[in-house]
């Protein structure tokens, strides 16, 4: 369904600069690591070459590399750390996040992202991907607790108290499982779709899309003018694509990277 409005309760949120929102100081943009290109057809679970992977499988260190050799590396914020054992993963658990050093795709145009993401908490908003504007973020894949559904917003503007559009869950998240999240604009059909575990859930119009030029973010949101929405939990495999992938393609990712 589409939302004009979004009334939100703030948890975490941490006044930034007017200027752009420069991935700095912890979580901040940071010198990125050699890390080898990994991206194959067999490794990604589609024919389509996603712009940024962060598998957040390190397990140690400040930096998630970026598999999909585009050079977008993550660093991590001082609160941020990483899930023990197996399957290795980004965990969030005091206001923590991880940062990219540049946009992941352009949200005025055709896109698809997506992770597999383990809540924990359900007692306030949580952002898991967005791409910050100058006062919004061009796409917010997030948990929404006024409604205990999964969503994806996209604000018509870049302006504070934005009116939205945004597809929500039939169902509400479970806590402490592993969940496939995908949000994908199509430009061609002005709609943005949220999936859950490869499954198309919702579909809505949106026909007022900009270029939201900020760095995208892990765990946090970017919502009139200041980073709120902290993740609670878990995020590992994290890619963006340049176009609307095929609902086929979006399932057989889920299907076929599922953390063990």
């Amino acid at each position: 369904m589409a939302a004009v409005g979004l009334a939100r309760a703030r948890s975490g949120g941490t006044t930034a600069p007017s200027a752009l929102p420069a991935a700095s100081g912890t979580g901040g943009a940071a010198p990125p690591p050699a890390c080898p290109s990994v991206t194959s057809a067999a490794a990604t679970g589609t024919a389509s070459t996603p712009v940024l992977w962060w598998r957040f499988g390190e397990g140690a260190g400040s930096i998630a590399c970026d598999a999909s050799g585009s050079g977008n590396a993550a660093t991590l914020s001082a609160a941020a750390g990483w899930r023990p054992g197996s399957p290795g993963a980004l965990q969030l658990t005091s206001g923590g996040y991880a940062a990219g050093s540049a946009p992941a795709v352009r949200t005025d145009r055709s896109f698809t992202v997506m992770a597999w993401v383990y809540l924990t908490d359900k007692r306030a908003p949580h952002g898991v991907l967005s791409q910050p504007g100058e006062v919004s973020s061009g796409f917010v894949l997030e948990y929404e607790k006024p409604a205990d559904s999964w969503r994806l917003i996209m604000p018509r503007s870049d302006s504070a108290g934005p009116e939205v559009d945004g597809p929500s869950s039939a169902s509400p998240p479970a806590l402490n499982t592993w969940t496939h999240l995908a949000g994908r604009y199509d430009a061609d059909r002005g709609t943005i779709t949220l999936f859950v575990d490869g499954t198309a859930d919702e579909s809505v119009p949106h026909a007022s899309a900009w270029a939201a030029a900020g760095p995208i973010q892990a765990g946090r949101t970017w919502y009139d003018g200041a980073w709120t929405d902290r993740f609670a939990g878990s995020i590992k495999d994290v890619r963006a694509y340049p176009q609307a992938l095929s609902t086929a393609e979006i399932a057989t990712i889920a299907r076929d990277t599922r953390p063990a």
